[in-house]
């Protein structure tokens, strides 16, 4: 397993299936440093990792998420949950469930896969889409 950062949403995001709550949210779109971010700050609040790997908070204060990142989480009903986070002036200030209205193509994406991941979109996302502030 390679590397990824913990992401929490605030408010939380539930599974649109069964309606779980704090699901363990993970994302590779930022540094991948097992870095803590919460929705609202700019910089990571935490780092998941041993006292000897860790960097120090001065440090760790310099590091941010780009302007559109993706995470995802695993919930206990078997559904694979995906979210799209926004960055403004450098903070997390928005999250909503990935949806065919926020999609982009993946760089390995043919055009036909990504028109067939948009059609599953679209039968998986109904209101569970809706942005979340």
């Amino acid at each position: 397993m390679g590397m990824f950062d913990h992401f929490r949403p605030n408010p939380d995001i539930g599974c649109p299936v069964c309606g779980q709550a704090d699901l363990e949210w993970r994302g590779t779109d930022g540094p991948c440093a097992l870095f803590v971010w919460f929705q609202g700050h700019a910089a990571p609040i935490d780092q998941m990792a041993s006292d000897e790997s860790r960097i120090s908070q001065d440090r760790r204060d310099s590091f941010r998420l780009p302007a559109r990142f993706e995470i995802y989480a695993d919930c206990r009903c078997a559904t694979c949950v995906a979210a799209v986070g926004v960055t403004k002036h450098d903070v997390w200030t928005q999250t909503e469930l990935l949806n065919p209205l926020n999609a982009v193509a993946y760089p390995y994406e043919s055009q036909p896969e990504f028109q067939q991941r948009l059609g599953f979109l679209a039968e998986r996302s109904g209101d569970a889409g809706r942005m979340r502030r």
